[in-house]
C-alpha cells in the first residue's frame, strides 16, 4: 500500500504504529516487519497468540503478501477487510458508533468487484458493509499512468461525451482511444477532482502524491455556488452519480476559456457541491429507510476542509448527525485501525 501503518490488538486495547510508509519499497516492508517484532516484544506477545490477521483485499499489495505468509507460517486466520469498510470502521471507532452511512472518498482503494472504488457510500456495521451507492465508474488510460497525468481522465470523460477531445492531437489521441477500450474503470472521487483541477488549468500534471485535488482546495475554499449543475442518479444494485454529465455542463460554462481565478473557484465549488449535495441525498435516504443517525466521511479526500463543511452543512440540514474523524487518521494510515477493529468483531462472533 501506499501509506502504511500496523495495528496490534490486545485485551481490547488497541496499539497502532507510527507511520512506516510506502511498502512498495523493500526496504520498508522490513521496516514494517521490525516494527511489527518490536511492538510484539513491548506488548509482550508471541506469534502463536494472535487470533487473526488482518489484510486489505488488493491482489498486489505487499503487506497483504507479508499478512498471508505470516498467517501460513503461525496457521493464523487471514481475513480480508475491504479499504473501504476499514475507513468507515476506523471512523466508527474513533467516533464511538456501531452503525454509519459513511461517504468514503479516496484516491483508490480495491473493490469486492475487483475495480478501483473511491467515491462510495457504504452502509456499514463491524459485521459487514453494503454499498448503497458510488460514482459512476471513469476508464483511467492507461492505469496508473492517468494518476500521474490526469489530463487522460479528462480526455477520456470528454471523449466519452462525444465532445472535442482535449490535450492530445492526431497519433496521440488514436493511441489514447485504443488504450481507452481496455483501460481499467473507477468510480474515485479523488480521480474526479483530478480531473476537475486539470480541466480548470489548476493542475494538469501530479507531481507528488494528491497534487492535483489538493491545488483545487484552495479554490474550493474560495468558490460559491453561482453556477447550476443537475445530478442525475441512475439505479442498479446500487445508486449511481453520474458524474459526466457534470463535465459536460462544466464544458458548456467554459467554452470560452475557464476565465477569471474567481470564475474557477466558483466552478469548482458549484460543481463539487452537486456532487456531494447527491451523495447527501443517498446517503440520508438510507439513514432514514435504517433508522440511522449518523453520517459520516472518511478516506483522503475528507483532509480537505472545504469539502467536509459542505458534506456536514447538507447532513445538519436532513437533521442527521454528521461524523468526522478526531483520533484516527483518514486516509490510508487508518485503514490498519480498521481492520483491526473488523476482525476483533469477527472473532468475538465466531
Amino acid at each position: 500500500g501506499e501509506n502504511v501503518s500496523f495495528s496490534i490488538s490486545k485485551n481490547n486495547n488497541l496499539y497502532s504504529s507510527q507511520y512506516i510508509g510506502n511498502t512498495f519499497h523493500y526496504p520498508t516492508l522490513e521496516f514494517l516487519a521490525s516494527s511489527k517484532e518490536q511492538m510484539m516484544g513491548l506488548l509482550g506477545l508471541r506469534m502463536d497468540e494472535i487470533d487473526a490477521i488482518g489484510v486489505d483485499m488488493h491482489p498486489r499489495y505487499s503487506t497483504r503478501r507479508y499478512g498471508k505468509k505470516l498467517a501460513e507460517e503461525y496457521s493464523i486466520e487471514l481475513v480480508e477487510v475491504q479499504h473501504h469498510w476499514a475507513h468507515a470502521a476506523s471512523l466508527m471507532l474513533d467516533a464511538g458508533v456501531d452503525e454509519v452511512v459513511a461517504l468514503t472518498l479516496d484516491g483508490t482503494g480495491y473493490g469486492v468487484d475487483g475495480k478501483a472504488w473511491g467515491g462510495e457510500i457504504l452502509h456499514s456495521l463491524y459485521s459487514g458493509f453494503e454499498r448503497v451507492g458510488s460514482l459512476e465508474e471513469i476508464p483511467l488510460i492507461g492505469g496508473e499512468e492517468a494518476i500521474k497525468d490526469p489530463r487522460r481522465i479528462v480526455f477520456a470523460i470528454f471523449s466519452l461525451l462525444g465532445r472535442q477531445v482535449p490535450y492530445f492531437a492526431d497519433k496521440e489521441a488514436e493511441v489514447m482511444e485504443k488504450l481507452m477500450k481496455r483501460a481499467p474503470k473507477t468510480s474515485s472521487f479523488g480521480r474526479i477532482l483530478d480531473a476537475l483541477s486539470c480541466h480548470l488549468g489548476i493542475c494538469e500534471r501530479m507531481t507528488y502524491d494528491g497534487e492535483p485535488a489538493m491545488k483545487l482546495e484552495r479554490y474550493l475554499a474560495r468558490g460559491e455556488r453561482k453556477y447550476e449543475f443537475e445530478t442525475c442518479v441512475e439505479k442498479k444494485d446500487r445508486k449511481i452519480v453520474k458524474t459526466l454529465p457534470l463535465f459536460d455542463r462544466l464544458a458548456d460554462y467554459s467554452a470560452n476559456g475557464v476565465g477569471t481565478e474567481k470564475k474557477k473557484a466558483d466552478l469548482a465549488y458549484s460543481f463539487v457541491f452537486a456532487l456531494i449535495e447527491e451523495m447527501v441525498e443517498i446517503a440520508a435516504d438510507t439513514c432514514v429507510s435504517n433508522d440511522i443517525p449518523y453520517i459520516g466521511i472518511t478516506g483522503g479526500v475528507s483532509y480537505d476542509i472545504p469539502i467536509v463543511r459542505m458534506t456536514e452543512e447538507l447532513v445538519k440540514e436532513k437533521g442527521l448527525k454528521f461524523l468526522t474523524h478526531d483520533r484516527i487518521p483518514n486516509g490510508d494510515e487508518g485503514i490498519s485501525i480498521g481492520q483491526n477493529v473488523v476482525v476483533g468483531h469477527l472473532m468475538n462472533r465466531g
